[in-house]
């Protein structure tokens, strides 16, 4: 996180507390002036900006948070309880992080306790923000529901702070936008109620993926739990990269963060072992994952940037569906090394079948087998035409469009009415 310590100097500052406003003008900066006594602790929601969606039925803020303790509220639902956020521009709905701490609204960008306190928000903020991003481009067949132009945690300094006990907050502004991670254009929104994204996110693909990620609903142990949710921020990280070579290196980071154990120097061949028995061998062929590997072998050490847009999007494919797919398994197997261990044992168990054995010997490969047929990913789709799309036309290896996504509108389209006319 960037240093909030300064965030007077950059970013208009405004304290709301009952009917006095302040600005950073009014704030001592006197050196050798001493600080007033550090505040007990309190509950704290912290509000941070995020466009492409819009929440319209969600009444009062305060209400059953959908992820524990973050949920999403609309821009009118926070305006009435904290009218001071209307200075944030951009927003229609806030992710909204709970947390008990000392925060000091007096001396906001000089005491360093804050800077702790927000980074701690943010990085939940940014948990949730790549929980959304990734469902919805998983559920997408035409690629375009996830926005290109923002990093994660590109806007740290964009945020409210507010005390809902007293009304005692502060509204921060910079120059950043929200986070954006629905929408390729500002007029593209989702409307949806509470319920209705509930219910998106209960569906079986999603379900699990959003339970490790929701403080209160997880079973799992914490090292697995860790798992998921890191690899879910890498994979929605590599949305946001500007080039093909990048968004490969974030998708493979993702798969080794899910398949790397305690062990130490666990290899990259055990891994890709480990994704074989996870997605099977003939998934991994179809999306020529040993050609993605390659890609990402010339680029690390040999410096050779020639990643194709179809490889960048079947290295995200194989590592978004790899990642719902384990955590699926995760309900059945909550320890980490105790799933790692399983996908081991599968592929000695796939060895022995080379051999004979006798007739009523099983191998347990079947129940990964059924796990993979009952959770189909709706964005596989997408990869599937972009393959053939990008076959047929031969695209050089060398180009590089920013917006990954955005061309399938009517490269695509253009595409799909030739193939009918054949």
């Amino acid at each position: 996180m960037t240093d909030t310590g300064k965030l007077s100097q950059r970013a208009l500052i405004s304290i709301h507390k009952s009917n006095t406003k302040l600005t950073n003008n009014d704030l001592p900066h006197i050196k050798g002036s001493s600080m007033p006594p550090t505040p007990p602790p309190s509950s704290w929601v912290a509000l941070f900006p995020f466009s492409g969606l819009h929440i319209h039925d969600e009444p009062d803020m305060l209400s059953t948070p959908l992820f524990g303790d973050a949920t999403l509220v609309s821009h009118e639902t926070v305006l009435r309880a904290f009218p001071k956020v209307k200075d944030i521009d951009k927003a229609s709905t806030h992710i909204a992080v709970w947390r008990q701490g000392i925060v000091n609204t007096k001396w906001f960008g000089e005491d360093r306790k804050n800077d702790v306190f927000m980074a701690e928000a943010q990085k939940r903020a940014n948990e949730i923000a790549a929980l959304l991003s990734v469902c919805v481009l998983a559920t997408s067949t035409d690629g375009n529901l996830t926005g290109l132009a923002n990093r994660f945690g590109h806007t740290q300094e964009h945020f409210a702070l507010l005390r809902p006990s007293d009304g005692d907050g502060i509204v921060a502004m910079s120059s950043g936008s929200p986070i954006e991670t629905f929408s390729l254009h500002e007029t593209e929104t989702l409307f949806l109620s509470k319920h209705e994204l509930r219910t998106f996110l209960d569906q079986p693909l999603l379900q699990h993926v959003t339970q490790a990620i929701s403080a209160q609903k997880s079973k799992l142990a914490p090292a697995l739990r860790q798992s998921i949710i890191q690899s879910c921020l890498r994979l929605a990280s590599a949305f946001y990269e500007a080039s093909y070579t990048a968004q490969l290196l974030g998708a493979i980071t993702s798969i080794e963060i899910l398949l790397t154990g305690d062990e130490q120097g666990t290899s990259f061949d055990v891994k890709q072992r480990r994704l074989g028995v996870l997605l099977g061998n003939a998934f991994l062929e179809k999306y020529e994952f040993k050609k993605i590997l390659q890609a990402r072998h010339l680029y690390v050490h040999q410096g050779e940037n020639e990643t194709t847009r179809s490889q960048a999007l079947m290295a995200l494919g194989v590592a978004m569906y790899g990642l719902f797919i384990y955590a699926v398994v995760a309900q059945d197997i909550p320890k980490k090394d105790m799933l790692l261990t399983y996908l081991d044992a599968i592929q000695l168990t796939d060895k022995l079948a080379a051999f004979e054995l006798n007739p009523g010997f099983q191998l347990t490969s079947h129940y990964l087998e059924q796990v993979r047929l009952q959770h189909t990913m709706p964005f596989l789709t997408y990869v599937d035409d972009v393959i053939a799309f990008d076959k047929d036309y031969h695209e050089p290896a060398w180009v590089h469009k920013p917006a990954h996504f955005e061309f399938v509108a009517g490269e695509l389209n253009q595409w799909y009415n030739r193939k009918a006319q054949l």
